[in-house]
């Protein structure tokens, strides 16, 4: 029978998908969606691309019957990736509010956690407060009361405007790039020296953890490095190379491509271009060179 526990309807199908750093995290939370009566397609753990894009392929051929679980290192990537999808809404959530929202404003349809980031038990709560909130149900953010009529119809207003906007901009390059909202985001900040890094500029949002857009000039080169804690870096334009000396991969880096290096594992950096990018920390940015960082330019 139907858990009343999980909203109203009939219960979802979930697919669940993950990388090797999310694989411990999904596999716990899979046992626990089975416990409770779910269907779930357990995908094999593969690389982030492949995996959140069949999730997402899965969930946006049959929306009405199915859910998706994305676990990565941090969330983020698999989120990306999953929004690139038709009829999909991707939610990346830390708490539980952040999925009550994610459902009740968004009717997100994926879920996305860091295995690196969110516990076991974290994770089961935001998991559960994500199926148990049906799209415009109360939450914290309308006092736990139902929204007002005039929101709730600019909700359901809203579930048929969203994909024609972003149709409507996926013909236009350039209105799309000046909507982006990373480049929004940093409009009204200046490019500063990034201290410690050579060659480097960027525009901090935030310091701790710390989050921003970073920018390299064609030509420059990073030696190679580690950081204390991982990182999350998303190409917003130019093209690099990072070679990973701990693992012994090498990934070709362009446009709208996305990366997690895990803490302490050592990589090397060449930008082919003028290069842009997105990054985010899982604590405070730090560096340690394991060569000479004169070695910033060929």
């Amino acid at each position: 029978g139907i858990n009343a526990e999980y909203g109203s309807g009939s219960l979802p199908c979930i697919v669940a998908g993950c990388d090797g750093k999310g694989e411990s995290l999904k596999s716990f939370l899979v046992q626990f969606l089975k416990q409770k009566g779910y269907q779930v397609e357990d995908l094999p753990t593969s690389s982030y691309y492949e995996v959140a894009a069949d999730v997402a392929k899965r969930v946006g051929s049959d929306a009405s019957n199915k859910r998706g679980l994305l676990v990565c290192g941090a969330g983020m990537g698999f989120s990306i990736i999953a929004n690139k999808h038709p009829n999909i809404s991707a939610a990346l959530c830390e708490t539980v509010e952040s999925a009550r929202n994610s459902r009740s404003i968004n009717n997100s349809n994926v879920l996305a956690l860091g295995g690196m980031v969110t516990d076991n038990a974290k994770a089961e709560e935001i998991l559960t407060a994500w199926l148990s909130t049906d799209f415009k149900s109360p939450t914290a953010a309308s006092e736990e009361k139902p929204w007002p009529e005039a929101i709730g119809q600019f909700l359901d207003k809203s579930q048929k405007e969203i994909p024609s906007v972003v149709s409507s901009l996926s013909l236009e390059p350039n209105h799309y790039q000046s909507a982006c909202p990373v480049c929004c985001l940093a409009s009204g900040k200046d490019w500063e020296i990034v201290a410690g890094v050579q060659g480097a500029q960027w525009k901090l949002f935030r310091s701790s953890p710390t989050r921003g857009l970073v920018r390299f000039t064609a030509g420059s080169v990073e030696p190679a490095h580690h950081h204390s804690r991982g990182h999350d870096v998303f190409v917003v334009k130019g093209k690099k190379k990072v070679e990973n000396l701990t693992t012994g991969q090498t990934y070709e880096l362009s446009d709208n491509d996305y990366l997690y290096t895990a803490a302490g594992e050592v990589h090397r950096v060449t930008y082919y271009e003028d290069t842009t990018f997105y990054f985010t920390v899982d604590g405070v940015f730090d560096v340690v060179w394991d060569e000479p960082p004169s070695q910033h330019t060929p």
